[in-house]
């Protein structure tokens, strides 16, 4: 290899910089991810809470992450809304949380 692109590049640098974009291109495709789902979700919850939905903003994300990540039903995220979020939880999965004590209570109400 020749003494000047040893100067100009430094392998080091160089992988830093490529990990870098890597991971700049993994967060903008999360964050269109969940604006897609938000608009996804916005647009099917409305019409089941009267056109209203009455959630602060500081809770939305915990609603969009749990219909991405979580796999809840429409429903469920619906009934959390109305209920102040028993039917669905921020950290387990739909497939586990349906036979928790809190989503048997709340999700035929």
């Amino acid at each position: 290899m020749p003494k000047t692109f040893k100067k100009i590049i430094n392998p080091t640098v160089f992988f830093l910089f490529f990990f870098l974009i890597l991971s700049l291109l993994f967060i903008i495709d999360n964050n269109i991810k969940e604006a897609k789902a938000q608009i996804e979700v916005t647009a099917i919850i409305r019409p089941d809470c009267e056109n209203k939905i009455p959630i602060h903003k500081k809770h939305w994300p915990t609603i969009v992450n749990s219909f991405i990540y979580g796999n809840y039903p429409i429903l469920s995220i619906t009934q959390a809304i109305k209920f102040g979020g028993k039917t669905v939880h921020p950290e387990i999965p739909f497939s586990a949380w349906q036979k928790a004590k809190d989503y048997l209570e709340w999700i035929g109400k």
